[in-house]
């Protein structure tokens, strides 16, 4: 798959496009060693965007994206607005061009997102017992070579079953719109490009994951909310 053409532009009213940034990732540094001849426009955007080709700000070109990626006009609308939906990016109320509006507590929202469907869940008591066990599955991170921290890992981990207790289309999109990007965002990858360093290290927030597995094994499901929200303050980054 080509990666050199820009899917960015120059656009009036003070977007700008892509600039080169040194701690951006290079197309052939994410998508190395990795086909995806037939991966979703969605799923490669997203994935451009977490890894910094895009900074905030830049205008998303359809047809350069529709040129590079070798898809239709359509697909490349249909995978901006789910990524306006998921809060990547920014369009003015009344249609026109796409924004990059990536903002410091992204991941954070979406941790918060992921706590507020795992409370939902939560809300099936008894029939959760009949889950099966959390197991390893390969994630959009997975895909394209990105590595997560493990007390995120560990946390989509555990949400995962819980999120099969909802209808299949709202279990779809919440993995279309909540796991894949939180799986991309919060990688190494994408934390060290966008400059985003969790207030609280590893071993502080791996302790919360702790506390979440041991309330998801025994039961005590009242107390997961609660420990989602404050791992999702200890990933949040410290702002100025």
């Amino acid at each position: 798959m080509p990666t050199t053409t820009p899917m960015t532009s120059p656009m009036p009213n003070g977007a700008r496009p892509a600039e080169v940034d040194a701690r951006r990732v290079r197309p052939d540094e994410v998508r190395s060693g990795v086909d995806h001849p037939s991966a979703p426009t969605t799923e490669l955007m997203l994935v451009d965007v977490a890894t910094g080709r895009y900074r905030p700000g830049d205008v998303i070109d359809v047809e350069a994206v529709v040129r590079e990626l070798g898809t239709s006009r359509a697909e490349v609308r249909r995978a901006i607005d789910v990524l306006c939906r998921i809060g990547v990016l920014l369009r003015p109320p009344f249609g026109g061009v796409a924004v990059v509006g990536l903002h410091p507590l992204s991941t954070v929202t979406l941790l918060r997102r992921l706590g507020g469907a795992i409370e939902s869940a939560l809300t099936l008591g008894p029939l959760l017992e009949q889950l099966p066990e959390p197991q390893p599955q390969p994630t959009l991170a997975d895909a394209y070579g990105l590595v997560m921290p493990a007390d995120v890992e560990r946390l989509v981990e555990l949400a995962r079953p819980l999120l099969t207790t909802f209808e299949p289309d709202e279990a779809a999109r919440l993995e279309r719109e909540v796991l894949d990007p939180l799986s991309v965002f919060a990688s190494t990858a994408a934390l060290r490009v966008h400059g985003s360093t969790p207030a609280l290290g590893d071993d502080v927030r791996g302790r919360i994951v702790d506390l979440i597995e041991s309330a998801a094994h025994y039961g005590d499901w009242r107390a997961i909310p609660g420990l989602v929200a404050d791992h999702a303050i200890a990933f949040a980054p410290d702002l100025p």
